[in-house]
């Protein structure tokens, strides 16, 4: 005999004889090869595959003891008929997916043994398992809802398995533990607490409260950072019965400012824009996903809004204008200066709502805002010269998106008043200007029209390049009164970030508000987005800055940005605005100037200055005349003396701000002017014989003549 189509794997094989039968060989172990055995077949047997349609039904019941209870052991007896079928039972709890362990059948019934950890109802139900499924067919009993009470062991639950936050904190780290006990009042069940590292001692853990539900306080040393100390609360009866529940603490090492908070949720915070009534969405430089957040609180996101897109935009600026907010990629490199063509993306979203009832959908996309931009300065666009701003080898292979050659846009705003031009602000590439590194802002004259697919090519504006110290720009916004923060990272020569103010002009430079601190890695990152704006930017006003904590190693080792979600946060703090505004000084003259300009006796000047309502007040007011010494101001000054006269005056406020000097002109001629009268010659005997003209001449050494009177 021979086989004429043989198919098969590497576990077994079935071929058709030339005596049509159907021959079979292989593993064995559940009947699969339908011989009526379970035995492995190293040779070709021959099957009968009707003794698998011809399997016995079976009916399988399921009977429960009664009283029932949580924890404790109860015994199942399942029978399965024919009596004469073999194989194996086992029970399966519906309501938990949990199922006991196997028991084999004898003469068509076993007992199994099993234990439920829950009070109330449990769906239960007993499943059969033949030995060989050609000789009888798996079944299941009818499903039982089985009653089970609380037992007499004592039940303890935890509110939370992990508790995630930062040392000296509360921020999401209450727990409560909730007892039962089915003979003992839960008065009488004690708690006590056991640690898997001396980091948490039990005498750092407060358990308060006496009843069903207990409070828990976790208050370890501010020290050492804590990766995962697992806390096991064991409950005891007045029996002696326990039970246990284990809670995993984590915590990052107290924060330097008691203003500062965490966004939980993520780690790479990147762009912020405003969502009204203290709310503020968050974007994260690792993927799309926008968060809401509560404006300086900590926790969690109460909502979160997906980008559409698995690619990394690496997202860092955005900017808002009425319910439409743009989001800009970087369009740079990787840290490893490997091109992301993804990063090369901007697009739209539309807001409804405001705070808590924020909602964020749809999105335009543009692409070709790097290509336009290198082709730009390429091509000498900007009239600085081909390649000024170095824009095609800032993009080139192998280089890092950091100044002072690298190509990165990480600020993103309109110019004042305005929804069409837009402002891309630089962190690389920073411009060298007379040996100065500067910071660059290209304006896009028709920003808006360009995304929304109505302009076919940007107009760029003429480059501003302010000069920040060397910094170049994390970040800049405008509020509706058209003023400016930029927050500037570190640059060539500098390594502190710094809060700078501006009016958005590109004539005017901006101001220097404060040096920002630099973060601890086991804290935070770089400062990286502005919150909520300040509606004025005056002396006093607060502004919320996010930091980028994607590097930071919070918990562990391990950085932040691969942590598991839960664990990850973004670090951020409140900051005041410093009073960088100069007092000014008015001077009052008296008696009020002549018209013509000159005094013909002293003249007393007042001077009063005044700083900005939030402003440091007055330090002091001086002066100085005709280039002396400066003085301190009490009283009027006394100007005296024929001759012109210079009176300079200046305020400095508390904070050292101080006025440029203004001048006051003061001239003063209190000498009278000498007039002299000329005639012809007289006689000999000093008589005239005829009408005698008199010439008259008058002359001032100061002011001069105002008036010649003739005679008569």
């Amino acid at each position: 005999m021979r086989f004429a189509t043989v198919s098969g794997s590497n576990r077994g094989a079935a071929a058709i004889g030339t005596d049509g039968k159907v021959y079979a060989w292989g593993f064995n172990s559940q009947g699969q090869l339908g011989d009526g055995t379970d035995e492995n077949r190293t040779t070709p047997v021959a099957v009968d595959f009707d003794a698998v349609s011809a399997a016995v039904p079976t009916a399988t019941t399921l009977t429960l003891p009664d009283g029932l209870e949580r924890d404790v052991p109860y015994t199942a007896t399942l029978t399965v008929t024919p009596a004469t079928a073999t194989g194996q039972v086992r029970l399966v709890n519906l309501t938990t997916g949990s199922s006991s362990s196997l028991a084999t059948l004898v003469d068509g019934t076993a007992q199994v043994t099993a234990t439920v950890a829950a009070d109330g109802p449990q769906e239960i139900m007993a499943e059969f398992v033949p030995t060989l499924s050609a000789d009888f067919k798996a079944s299941a009993s009818v499903p039982v809802t089985a009653l089970f009470g609380p037992g007499p062991r004592p039940l303890i639950k935890a509110s939370r398995s992990q508790i995630i936050t930062t040392l000296d904190t509360a921020e999401n780290a209450d727990l409560t533990l909730t007892l039962t006990d089915g003979d003992t009042p839960v008065e009488d069940v004690a708690v006590t607490v056991s640690s898997s590292n001396p980091l948490i001692t039990p005498a750092q853990v407060t358990v308060t409260g006496t009843g069903a539900t207990r409070t828990v306080r976790i208050s370890p040393a501010l020290t050492q950072k804590i990766d995962g100390v697992v806390l096991t609360f064991t409950a005891k009866d007045l029996d002696g019965n326990t039970s246990t529940v284990d809670v995993s603490y984590f915590a990052s090492l107290p924060t330097p400012s008691s203003t500062a908070t965490y966004y939980y949720g993520d780690a790479d915070a990147s762009a912020a824009v405003d969502a009204g009534d203290d709310y503020v969405l968050v974007a994260d430089d690792e993927h799309q996903t926008v968060k809401l957040y509560q404006s300086g609180q900590s926790g969690y996101p109460d909502k979160e809004f997906d980008g559409g897109t698995n690619l990394e935009i690496d997202l860092e600026s955005a900017a808002r204008v009425g319910n439409l907010i743009y989001w800009l990629g970087s369009h740079g490199n990787n840290r490893s200066g490997e091109s992301r063509p993804s990063r090369k993306t901007l697009f739209t979203t539309t807001v409804r709502g405001s705070g808590a009832s924020t909602e964020i959908a749809g999105s335009r996309a543009y692409t070709s805002l790097w290509n336009e931009l290198l082709a730009w300065d390429s091509s000498n666009g900007h009239g600085l010269g081909a390649n000024r701003l170095m824009f095609v080898a800032a993009s080139g292979r192998n280089v890092q998106p950091n100044p002072p050659n690298g190509f990165n846009i990480e600020g993103f705003s309109f110019a004042p008043g305005s929804a069409s031009i837009g402002y891309l602000g630089f962190r690389a590439p920073s411009i060298t200007v007379e040996g100065t590194e500067r910071a660059l802002i290209v304006p896009v004259n028709n920003f808006d029209a360009l995304v929304a697919g109505t302009a076919a090519q940007p107009e760029f504006g003429a480059p501003i390049l302010p000069n920040l110290g060397g910094r170049t720009i994390r970040d800049i916004r405008r509020n509706a009164n058209n003023e400016y923060l930029i927050v500037a990272g570190p640059g060539v020569g500098v390594d502190t970030g710094a809060l700078y103010t501006w009016n958005g002009e590109p004539a005017t430079a901006p101001v220097l508000n404060q040096i920002l601190p630099t973060i601890d890695f086991h804290v935070g990152g770089a400062w990286e987005a502005i919150s909520v704006m300040p509606d004025r930017l005056v002396t006093g006003a607060k502004v919320e800055l996010i930091s980028d904590t994607g590097d930071a190693a919070l918990y562990g080792p391990g950085e932040a940005k691969d942590l598991a979600r839960p664990f990850r946060k973004a670090y951020t703090d409140t900051f005041t605005l410093a009073d960088t505004f100069a007092p000014e000084t008015a001077a009052t003259i008296a008696p009020a100037q002549p018209a013509s300009g000159w005094f013909t006796g002293a003249a007393l000047v007042t001077l009063s200055a005044d700083d900005e309502a939030q402003g440091s007040g007055i330090g002091r007011t001086e002066y100085r005349l005709d280039g002396g010494a400066w003085t301190g101001y009490s009283e009027p000054v006394v100007i005296a003396g024929d001759g012109s006269h210079t009176l300079a005056y200046r305020s400095v406020d508390k904070a050292g701000n101080v006025e440029v000097a203004k001048t006051l002109a003061v001239k003063a001629d209190a000498i009278a002017p000498v007039t002299t009268a000329g005639t012809a010659p007289a006689n000999d005997a000093g008589w005239h014989g005829d009408s005698v003209p008199v010439v008259l001449s008058a002359t001032d050494q100061l002011s001069g003549m105002a008036v010649q009177a003739g005679p008569g």
